[in-house]
């Protein structure tokens, strides 16, 4: 079933993450969230995440908020995307 990833107690979801630049989005419409095939990706990418979140932007690291990333959760939803 597919899933997005969705900050804990928010109404806020992972709608892009670009690598090569470690920036990663959110929006607070689940129609705009990035869309994982079932929750094994979605899991998979939240830890990865979680990894290069810890790391400063210079090395790698993602230039966003490491507390909201750790709080990510994977979300079963309706296929809409």
């Amino acid at each position: 079933m597919p899933c997005v990833l969705k900050v804990h107690d928010e109404e806020k979801y992972v709608k892009s993450y670009t690598p090569l630049t470690g920036k990663i989005e959110f929006t607070n419409n689940k129609n705009e969230a990035k869309g994982y095939a079932n929750d094994w990706f979605a899991k998979a990418e939240k830890t990865q995440l979680e990894f290069y979140a810890s790391l400063p932007v210079e090395e790698g690291g993602l230039d966003g908020d490491p507390k909201q990333i750790a709080e990510l959760v994977p979300v079963l939803e309706p296929y809409y995307f």
